[in-house]
Parts: C-alpha cells; sequence; structure tokens
C-alpha cells in the first residue's frame, strides 16, 4: 500500500509576534512543484506587513529537478538555478 499523504500547509508562529504560513503543490509522485511563504509581522496589529516568497521547480521525464525559480512579493520570477544535462552514448 502507498501513502498518500503529503503536508501541503504548515503554520508557524515568527520572531516578529507574527505568522509563518507555508503552501505547497505537491505532484502525485511527492516532488513539489511549488512553494509559497507568506512571514506575516505582527498579524494582530493594522499595520501588519506581509511578504511572500514563492518557488516553481521544473523537472524533466524522469523526475530530475532542472530548474528553480523564484520571486519575492509578485514581482517576475528570477531563475535561482538551471541545470543541463549531458547526454552520454555508448558505441559497442
Amino acid at each position: 500500500m502507498i501513502n498518500m499523504e503529503r503536508v501541503i500547509q504548515t503554520i508557524s508562529d515568527n520572531q516578529l509576534n507574527g505568522r509563518d504560513v507555508v503552501d505547497m503543490d505537491v505532484l502525485f509522485d511527492g516532488r513539489i512543484q511549488r512553494n509559497e511563504s507568506r512571514h506575516i509581522t505582527d498579524y494582530q496589529d493594522a499595520n501588519e506587513k506581509t511578504i511572500l516568497e514563492q518557488r516553481y521547480w521544473e523537472y524533466d521525464q524522469a523526475g530530475r529537478d532542472l530548474t528553480l525559480k523564484y520571486a519575492i512579493d509578485n514581482n517576475t520570477p528570477f531563475v535561482m538555478y538551471s541545470k543541463k544535462l549531458q547526454r552520454t552514448w555508448a558505441v559497442g
């Protein structure tokens, strides 16, 4: 039997008297496709501030991670890393 339980959200208190909320989009095989972190400062105050971090992963057909994109506060994501896989051919 395959265990299909996945954590899709965590909520915790942070040191600024606020909350950290992390949401994840998880693929069927357990790989994370998107991770969104909200850091909320002083959530009981009218002057609360929220910082949004977003991470997006791209995978190849074999499930290897190829690209990680990162964005802060709904800005355009930039590529944190991109892997280029080498193909080797055996002749013989």
